[in-house]
């Protein structure tokens, strides 16, 4: 999904919760895959960003479709548990996050 400004964001649950809580668009990278961070998962802030950065781009690849929530969920969680095993490339964990999605 796409904001205003045209940015890859999380679907419209999740970006209302980032906009309410008053985040930069320079934040918003590192925080649209906060939501879905368990809080016993603890990643440092370049970690954080990586996975952020990977999420938007997935979101951003599937801007002119309509998602239900939950595919950016399962999205999210697929590059999460990368990262949990140590995954730091960039494109891994884009393709983390769109194993199984199929295109058209």
């Amino acid at each position: 999904m796409k904001n205003d400004a045209g940015q890859a964001q999380a679907g419209p649950r999740f970006g209302r919760q980032l906009d309410s809580i008053g985040l930069t668009a320079q934040s918003r990278v590192m925080a649209s895959i906060l939501p879905f961070i368990k809080k016993e998962t603890v990643f440092d802030d370049a970690t954080t960003r990586l996975m952020g950065e990977a999420f938007d781009e997935v979101c951003k690849s599937l801007r002119d479709k309509v998602q239900p929530e939950v595919v950016y969920e399962v999205i999210a969680r697929r590059i999460i548990e990368a990262a949990k095993k140590g995954e730091r490339d960039p494109q891994r964990l884009r393709a983390a996050g769109t194993v199984g999605l199929q295109e058209g």
